[in-house]
């Protein structure tokens, strides 16, 4: 992923290598864990780091995601794209704590 002023987030499933794709170039994430690791990872962008949203599965049907919900979370990137200092702040942190880990093993 290029670090380009014109994306304003990334839909990721949150597996490792695209997640710190996103943390180091700065990209507010929309998750969306399937399975396995995944799952701590998002939790770890979400609720730990505060760098993502989490996305609603639409349970019990074959829509993995209700276009709603997207379009929500999608207006709630656009909006929060005029105030990205705090998130770039935030991002950095995120940064720093992964390059001081020796591996993944140890944030999560």
């Amino acid at each position: 992923m290029d670090e380009i002023a014109s994306v304003g987030g990334f839909w990721t499933h949150c597996g490792w290598n695209s997640s710190l794709e996103a943390v180091f170039a700065g990209i507010p994430l929309l998750a969306l864990p399937l399975f396995f690791d995944q799952v701590p990872n998002s939790k770890q962008i979400v609720e730990n780091w505060r760098i993502g949203w989490q996305m609603k599965k639409d349970e019990g049907t074959k829509i993995l995601v209700k276009g709603e919900e997207l379009q929500r979370l999608c207006k709630g990137l656009w909006i929060r794209r005029t105030v990205r200092e705090g998130y770039e702040k935030k991002s950095a942190n995120a940064s720093a704590t992964v390059r001081a880990s020796n591996s993944k093993r140890r944030i999560f």
